[in-house]
């Protein structure tokens, strides 16, 4: 289950599973919430000069499903998944993370950044090697 955090004062992290719903995947539902607060959090904390957003990651290569990616066939199919031809890194996370604390971002206000490298619109639940991330 992808659990939110907040990061900073004014920004979430979620996950892509909040952008669709995935059969046999509840945790659906608590990132789904975390985008709804994004939304009215922004709406009122923003005339006190508070930004409230966002960050959906999609898969991330970390110690958790490293065991994944130990697979080359699945490593390969991940990758391929992906419109980028890569699974994302912690530091592209990190990346998009700064940039909305950043004063780049400065009228970014009430937004969920996707940060998956375009494969939201694949279905979740066709992911190789996803029985084998411990969940909970």
């Amino acid at each position: 289950m992808n659990v939110d955090i907040v990061i900073d004062d004014d920004q979430m992290l979620t996950s892509i599973v909040g952008e669709m719903a995935a059969p046999q995947r509840r945790g659906n539902l608590l990132c789904m919430a975390a985008m709804a607060f994004t939304d009215l959090d922004a709406q009122e904390l923003g005339p006190h000069g508070i930004r409230v957003n966002g960050v959906s990651p999609g898969m991330v290569r970390t110690g958790m499903t490293e065991k994944v990616y130990q697979d080359v066939a699945i490593a390969a199919a991940r990758d391929a998944l992906v419109p980028l031809g890569r699974v994302a890194t912690p530091d592209d996370m990190a990346d998009a993370i700064a940039y909305l604390l950043s004063p780049d971002a400065r009228y970014v206000n009430g937004h969920d950044l996707v940060v998956d490298g375009g494969v939201t619109g694949n279905f979740l639940g066709r992911l190789p090697g996803l029985a084998q991330i411990p969940r909970g």
